[in-house]
């Protein structure tokens, strides 16, 4: 056999040298429609695929995406946008996503550009997506997960509805979840990431979660953090969620809700510790005529304030929108860019456009 030369290759069929230019092999008569790939060190023809070289062990410089994120490894992120930009680094780079989710997936697949079928929306509420009921934990949920990471080598989950699931099952049982998916995900190269809310959950409920996943941001991301998020109006879809059913106290504390008779009271304590860049403002029920003060920061969203108030008077918060005057206002617009200022009135009205 004759050696290969810079001039010549072999051909993928019989092995024979060939001119790099042929498109017939002339040992074989095979037409050479496939490309071959050479190893730039050995010119030993190399797969498509390989990293390696099989004949002289030089490594390729590899042109596929990659995530710096460690398969085994699971995550905590306070910020959603860089929770799914992560998860769709992971799917660049060749993982199977399992997305499980509060908000429509609609919404998700549009936002995030999130193009996988394995999307569950946790609601008990009856859609045409792919639904999961956030009491099922232990069950129907769990079970799913396990048959996910089992039937796929580099499994990819993403969870942020954290929140909700305290919920409707208790923090405890939560912990007991989150800690069976990241040993899931750990004996399987999978890679678990779970947004949490600052203003959803407690700083212990946080820290708690974080003795199990690790704390990522943008800076350790290495990703420039995004200047503005505001949504263009109108493009948010809604995401309907189970009522949050927690005590007054708890509400008060996470989304500093003032009734008529601890105004004065909390007032007090809100003197110390309250920002000067605090919003103060009123929410009216436009359904029963009752109302809720509350004191929010320029970054708290609309979602949030949905979020807060239709948790307190115990509504299904996927179908409702907030009124300022005459716009309409939903979605992750933060209070400072809807030009929500103190002393505003806002209502809170069925979404005009159906919610689901």
């Amino acid at each position: 056999m004759s050696p290969e030369t810079s001039e010549t290759t072999k051909c993928p069929y019989c092995g024979k040298n060939i001119p790099k230019d042929s498109t017939i092999c002339s040992s074989c008569g095979k037409e050479l429609f496939e490309e071959v790939f050479l190893c730039p060190k050995c010119n030993e023809e190399v797969g498509e695929l390989d990293e390696v070289c099989p004949h002289c062990g030089a490594r390729f410089a590899s042109s596929k995406p990659t995530s710096f994120l460690e398969t085994g490894g699971s995550y905590i992120a306070e910020d959603e946008n860089l929770a799914y930009r992560l998860f769709k680094d992971l799917l660049d780079a060749g993982f199977a996503g399992l997305c499980l989710t509060k908000s429509n997936p609609r919404k998700i697949r549009k936002r995030y550009n999130v193009n996988i079928d394995e999307i569950y929306w946790l609601t008990s509420t009856l859609t045409k997506e792919k639904t999961l009921d956030p009491q099922r934990l232990e069950f129907e949920m769990t079970y799913i997960i396990g048959e996910f990471v089992k039937n796929n080598s580099k499994p990819a989950i993403i969870l942020d509805a954290i929140g909700l699931l305290i919920t409707a099952n208790g923090f405890e049982k939560v912990i007991d979840f989150v800690k069976g998916v990241v040993d899931m995900v750990s004996v399987n190269n999978g890679v678990f990431i779970v947004h949490v809310s600052p203003i959803v959950l407690s700083k212990k409920e946080i820290e708690t979660l974080k003795q199990y996943l690790e704390v990522i941001d943008y800076k350790k991301a290495g990703i420039s953090e995004p200047e503005s998020m505001e949504e263009e109006e109108g493009e948010e879809l809604a995401e309907p969620e189970e009522t949050r059913k927690e005590s007054f106290e708890l509400i008060m504390q996470k989304f500093r809700l003032l009734s008529s008779e601890a105004e004065k009271e909390e007032t007090t304590k809100k003197k110390k510790v309250v920002e000067e860049m605090s919003i103060r403002v009123k929410v009216r029920d436009a359904e029963t005529g009752a109302s809720l003060d509350m004191e929010l920061e320029p970054d708290n969203t609309i979602d949030e304030i949905i979020e807060s108030v239709g948790t307190y008077w115990e509504k299904n918060i996927g179908v409702y929108v907030l009124r300022k005057g005459k716009r309409i206002l939903r979605g992750e617009t933060k209070v400072e860019e809807a030009d929500i200022r103190d002393g505003d009135l806002m209502e809170l009205i069925p979404d005009p456009e159906g919610g689901i």
